[in-house]
């Protein structure tokens, strides 16, 4: 049996929340990279080395948007991918019939789908 494919949508959707929460860390990533770059020009003594500081920053600000935003995107994406295997298995079901009872073997560590236990 270990050929076979499977998700537990409710793990997933949890998942999805702990990214969300993570992603969140990711807003102003831009500006404090930003602002980072200016505290290092000031804070540098010899000229060449702190009229770099702004190229550097103008060459990876667009680099820092990209990351925000893809981190903003994440919990969305694993929280709606949890959504749809809840809504396959939802009408995968629907053709079924429920032999009632308990399971001979457990399934996302349940044998009974309507307890959960």
């Amino acid at each position: 049996m270990g050929d076979e494919v499977g998700a537990n949508p409710y793990e997933a959707y949890q998942r999805g929340e702990g990214a969300v929460t993570i992603a969140e860390t990711f807003t102003g990533l831009k500006s404090a990279f930003d602002d980072a770059i200016t505290a290092a020009k000031t804070a540098a003594v010899e000229p060449p080395c702190a009229n770099a500081y702004p190229d550097f920053g103008e060459a990876n600000a667009a680099l820092m948007a990209d990351i925000q935003e893809h981190g903003m995107s994440l919990g969305g994406n694993v929280q709606a991918g949890a959504q749809q295997t809840a809504n396959t298995d939802s009408e995968a079901g629907d053709d079924f019939t429920d032999v009632g009872g308990v399971l001979s073997r457990q399934i996302n560590e349940q044998t009974s789908r309507y307890t959960g236990e």
